[in-house]
């Protein structure tokens, strides 16, 4: 730290740094991300006017900055950008901004991300996403990271800068959603759903999830994807952790009976689809817990078909488990951790061999789901990274969702 900087109120309690404007700056000894490969930068910047061009933090090589994160007056706008090379001779930054208008004296959280894969660049103002372009080229700098200025010679900051953080991957939407508290945030339509009951958001030792306790009321809300149709092919994913404690064990044996249902849609008296877990008894009796995909035969009535995953159930480890229905087929197939289960469908009630699905209209239901017009198969234990698509994913999609969704991915822990 050099220059006129001191300590003032951060932006949810603790510190934050405030920069003059004019010397103050803020270095690292080493860089901290190759910026030549996919990284997310994040902090909150809290400018005291817009008479400047203020620097929140940047990566600098031999001659020229890599990235910058800053405020840019003749625009108005907080803008991100990425350089193609290590030259100062020439203005080679590829910029992207967006509408939303700053404001001093306001904390605004400012990310963002560099997609390797995609050679695409984001850029995200209070979790919520704003803009994207593709870049021509990047480059590895290898000098410090600066906070407050540009390579710690110009574009000093004025204000205050806090909760800097950087990853070495390009984070998802809604990993960029929850560094601004947006919770249960559904990516397709810019809002957060609704919590309610036994849920709440909790870090555990090996992730972060929607955790959902067996007081059989947690539920998450959400609205209904405007082009999915459940009578039309359609994929729905997510990352499950069934709990089943040793004091579960003692009081109710060493297999949980009850089927849960971690997402499936807000329909009744019947439900189109419910993912998630079952018990099933195999031919001497004893119990098995099994990941499936329910896909209901109508509307009004019970019956439809069923399908299990091969091996049963880890409980209280985070899975990958994915469910497709193809309609021009006429097949419900369930992935778990990227892998085809090979089990039969299981025909439920009095339906056909052929499974076809029906087109519900309600919204997306996390945590229980609707049969026969009454609440039931509550989830217990974790559930993050849910997606649902109109039409089916690929093996190498299916992967990349489940890689970029890892509960753990934040925290440098991989399932």
């Amino acid at each position: 730290m050099t220059g006129g900087y001191g300590w003032t109120d951060g932006p949810s309690g603790g510190k934050a740094v405030h920069f003059d404007g004019a010397s103050a700056s803020a270095g690292t000894q080493y860089s901290v991300v190759d910026t030549s490969r996919s990284f997310t930068v994040s902090a909150w910047a809290k400018p005291e006017d817009l008479s400047g061009f203020y620097t929140v933090v940047t990566q600098h090589g031999t001659n020229q900055d890599a990235f910058q994160i800053r405020y840019s007056p003749d625009v108005n706008r907080w803008i991100f950008g990425m350089t193609t090379s290590d030259n100062a001779s020439t203005d080679n930054y590829q910029w992207i901004y967006k509408d939303q208008t700053p404001q001093a004296g306001r904390w605004t959280l400012v990310t963002g991300v560099f997609d390797r894969a995609s050679m695409q660049i984001k850029l995200y103002l209070d979790g919520k996403f704003q803009a994207q372009r593709t870049v021509t080229s990047v480059w590895q700098a290898t000098g410090s990271l600066y906070i407050g200025s540009a390579g710690g010679r110009s574009n000093f900051f004025k204000g205050a800068v806090g909760q800097v953080q950087m990853w070495n991957q390009a984070l998802t939407d809604d990993q960029i959603a929850a560094l601004d508290s947006l919770g249960y945030f559904d990516t397709a339509s810019k809002s957060q759903a609704t919590a309610s009951g036994g849920i709440v958001l909790a870090r555990d030792g090996d992730g972060c999830s929607a955790q959902v306790d067996n007081t059989n009321t947690g539920k998450v809300q959400a609205a209904r994807p405007a082009n999915l149709r459940t009578d039309h092919s359609y994929t729905v994913e997510a990352w499950v952790k069934h709990t089943w404690t040793a004091a579960d064990v003692a009081s109710q044996g060493a297999v949980d009976t009850r089927s849960r249902s971690a997402a499936s849609t807000m329909d009744g008296p019947y439900l189109p689809f419910a993912l998630g877990y079952r018990a099933v008894d195999d031919a001497s009796g004893a119990h098995h817990g099994k990941w499936s995909l329910t896909v209901s035969a109508s509307p009004d009535h019970g019956g439809g078909w069923i399908v299990y995953s091969d091996q049963d159930v880890s409980d209280n480890t985070w899975t990958h488990i994915e469910g497709v229905y193809d309609a021009t087929a006429n097949t419900a197939v369930l992935y778990v951790n990227g892998i085809k289960q090979t089990a039969a469908v299981v025909r439920a009630g009095s339906s056909t061999d052929t499974v076809s699905g029906w087109n519900g209209s309600g919204g997306i239901l996390l945590g229980q789901d609707s049969w026969a017009g009454q609440t039931t198969d509550q989830w217990y234990g974790g559930i993050a990274g849910v997606r649902i698509y109109s039409g089916i994913l690929t093996n190498a999609e299916t992967l990349a969702d489940k890689r970029v969704d890892d509960p753990g991915l934040l925290y440098g822990i991989r399932h």
